[in-house]
């Protein structure tokens, strides 16, 4: 074990970078500095290494935490719904066709199978706990009983309503372990309980919607009325002498790509100020008794930048007075975003500006500034919202209702107004952002 250890650790030091590119081993490593840790500190107490244990205990505060884990299992079970993975694939390292030089442990499948209760996981746990060859090296300290995974099976089933599965579970446990006492139990308290349960409810899994667009570009139908141009304003001498490469992506909403925007040292002066200032976001929770609070919002944290804080806000801002016209000298200030393993944004409206309230602020329109480096920064304006980022697979900005998706390009913008030509909020401009699958989302 402790070699397997030296091994991991010298790969980490070789490469730190690629080590954390993609959401398997992103999880891998999460998992492992939050679960396996406790166990190093039991195995060295053992051997009454107290230097060793000291260490360890000291480090204990800067590990990943149960919500840490939770978020990443979160992450790639998102992954794996939306884009359509197979959990073999996923426990490989291929990734949406492309392989990766990592892989997932049972305990891994186990860990994300069980915090969601996805029973395809936990059959991949099981595979690989008795496929002859693949024991992990480290299992005689972390070791993972199949026992738990038949369990955690048969405990997915019952939340689905699907009693005679989980009860199947159940007997495939003790086929395996006949004289298990938690799957004896749980056999005889689940048989007793079927006896006078209702008829079999389907099982209906609620939260798998095909996101289509998520996996490949979609586009309305071409027209003459969506095209790309050269923008050229007189209003703007800038426009004039550089006109932006621009993309009409659609007409009602108009929402349309610019090209080429910001430059390489642009976009690293906007991540770079906001790296070390991010903090986890919360969000406003509507609860069943109707009660608002709020609550962590998991893969996701952020900050505020000022308006002309360095050359990548002062050429934002320039750029969006430019090619849009619009004066953002009130707006608010930058909103700096990241998102971790499989982060995502849900299907929302920027702006609920109806009925004419035209003293309420409200986001008129909504600009997305893609950097590069793996990085996605948002910005909000009084009539703006603005995002930045690159991301290798996945993470498209999704217009389910115009059938329409757009994948990062670094240096690029996306913009759209949010209200319609009667100053009410446009239900068409509903969108969403796909999780990321490689990279990190900024």
């Amino acid at each position: 074990a402790i070699i397997d250890m030296e091994r991991k650790l010298d790969q980490w030091n070789s490469n730190k970078f690629r080590s954390v590119t993609n959401s398997v081993s992103n999880f891998a490593l999460i998992r492992h500095m939050q679960s396996d840790w406790i166990h190093w500190q039991l195995f060295l107490e053992k051997d009454h290494e107290k230097e060793e244990i000291y260490k360890l205990r000291k480090s204990l505060g800067s590990l990943p935490s149960q919500v840490d884990l939770d978020d990443a299992s979160n992450g790639i079970a998102d992954i794996m719904d939306i884009y359509e993975l197979d959990p073999k694939d996923i426990a490989k390292g291929l990734l949406a066709g492309k392989q990766y030089n990592t892989s997932l442990s049972a305990r891994d499948c186990f860990e994300i199978g069980n915090h969601k209760s996805s029973i395809p996981l936990l059959e991949e746990a099981i595979s690989l706990l008795q496929s002859p060859g693949k024991t992990n090296q480290l299992d005689p300290i972390f070791s993972l009983d199949v026992s738990e995974v038949y369990l955690a099976q048969s405990d997915g089933f019952l939340k689905k309503g699907n009693w005679s599965k989980a009860l199947t579970a159940l007997d495939d446990g003790l086929k395996v372990q006949p004289r298990n006492a938690k799957l004896l139990k749980s056999r005889e308290h689940l048989g007793t309980h079927l006896l006078f349960a209702p008829p079999e409810t389907p099982n209906v899994n609620i939260s798998s919607i095909h996101y289509y667009c998520c996996q490949a570009e979609c586009r309305p139908e071409r027209n003459r009325d969506l095209h790309c141009l050269y923008l050229r304003k007189k209003e703007s001498a800038f426009l004039q002498l550089a006109p932006i490469k621009t993309e009409i992506l659609h007409r009602s909403p108009f929402i349309v790509y610019y090209h080429d925007v910001l430059s390489h040292d642009e976009m690293k002066d906007l991540r770079t100020f906001s790296a070390s200032h991010l903090r986890p976001k919360l969000a406003k929770n509507n609860s069943e008794s109707g009660k608002k609070g709020e609550k962590y919002q998991p893969k996701s944290h952020f900050v505020w930048l000022k308006k002309f804080r360095n050359k990548g806000t002062d050429r934002a801002i320039q750029f969006l007075e430019d090619a849009t016209g619009l004066n953002v000298t009130d707006s608010e200030s930058f909103q700096v975003i990241n998102y971790g393993i499989g982060g995502s944004l849900e299907n929302h409206l920027d702006s609920s500006l109806n009925h004419r309230k035209y003293l309420k602020q409200e986001r008129m329109a909504t600009a997305i500034f893609y950097v590069s480096s793996d990085q996605i920064i948002c910005t909000q304006l009084i009539g703006i919202s603005r995002q930045l980022s690159e991301v290798p697979q996945g993470g498209a900005t999704m217009f389910r209702k115009l059938n329409l998706s757009i994948f990062p390009k670094p240096g690029s913008v996306l913009f759209w107004y949010n209200l319609n030509n009667a100053g009410d909020t446009d239900p068409m401009t509903e969108h969403s952002g796909c999780p990321v699958i490689v990279g990190s989302k900024w």
